[in-house]
């Protein structure tokens, strides 16, 4: 059963990711010169800046901080903040996943195979 909750809590975890990028943008290398607005420094070549749904360009630390007092671009003003919908949609939706998965006949050698792959039994 511990193992159960364990995959369970995985993917719960990879879930969240998906809602976090989802909601502020993934984050990527630049393909080009990008400035941060909120810095006005350039985003170096081997930096992973994040990019928001409105397709602006920004440092992680800068649009987080940004982000932590307004839910919306510094450039465009489009809202990026989460749709509280999406979010529990999401949730919903990763739960049945996991009911389904759990009641497969095969998802306690699946558990184990996958808890034994990464050192957890």
């Amino acid at each position: 059963m511990l193992s159960v909750i364990l995959v369970f809590m995985a993917l719960l975890v990879v879930s969240c990711l998906h809602v976090y990028n989802n909601w502020f943008g993934s984050t990527g290398n630049s393909h080009g010169v990008e400035y941060c607005v909120v810095c006005l420094s350039k985003v170096s070549k081997g930096e992973k800046p994040r990019w928001l749904r409105c397709r602006h360009c920004f440092h992680v630390h800068c649009i987080d901080a940004w982000l932590k007092v307004g839910k919306t671009c510094p450039i465009c003003r489009v809202n990026v903040a989460p749709q509280r919908n999406f979010i529990i949609s999401s949730i919903v939706s990763l739960a049945k996943r996991v009911g389904q998965w759990i009641e497969n006949p095969l998802s306690s050698e699946l558990t184990v195979a996958f808890c034994e792959s990464f050192g957890f039994m």
